[in-house]
């Protein structure tokens, strides 16, 4: 019986033994990322007095990085960024009176247009994430994500009363993941 049974449990492992491979594996393999996440700071200084009151920013996005996005309630031809896309930080997450508006343009290169407008004011750091995906096979490079202005003002800050803030912009970091 013992015997049998010692058999028996030898023939169960037997084919988990031969799917162990001796080694080998050729080396080490990099993947691509599947997740920018892109930090959204202002820097520079601001005059005495003075807060950001509107960012009015295009992040935009090199090929094979996109947003999870959905068709606007309002009019379905427009897409917004999903929600958790676009992660409020610093002193944009307590501000109790503020608006956030975004879009999501997709083309031969993706943007998120975003629009925060914060009546308390905010100071300079950092005010939003925003996590992408990065679609399969693509070797997309940190350097290639950029931040345009989308009006007038050089800068896109501007303070309470909507006059732009010459000695403040928008800059973004991101982080492959």
């Amino acid at each position: 019986m013992k015997q049998t049974l010692l058999f028996l449990l030898t023939l169960c492992l037997l084919p988990q033994l031969a799917g162990c491979g001796g080694g080998g594996g050729g080396g080490s393999t990099t993947a691509s990322p599947s997740v920018i996440t892109v930090t959204l700071s202002t820097i520079g200084t601001l005059s005495s007095g003075k807060l950001i009151g509107d960012i009015d920013v295009t992040l935009n996005l090199p090929t094979g990085v996109t947003v999870k996005a959905s068709p606007s309630l309002i009019n379905s031809s427009i897409l917004v960024p999903n929600d958790g896309v676009i992660v409020l930080q610093g002193g944009a997450v307590t501000a109790t009176t503020q608006i956030l508006s975004a879009t999501y343009v997709q083309g031969a290169t993706n943007k998120v247009v975003l629009r925060l407008i914060n009546a308390n004011g905010l100071g300079i750091g950092e005010f939003a994430r925003i996590n992408c995906d990065v679609a399969g096979g693509s070797t997309p490079s940190t350097s290639d994500i950029s931040i345009t202005p989308n009006v007038a003002s050089t800068t896109g800050v501007f303070d309470l009363d909507t006059a732009p803030l010459p000695g403040v912009q928008v800059a973004s970091s991101a982080v492959m993941q």
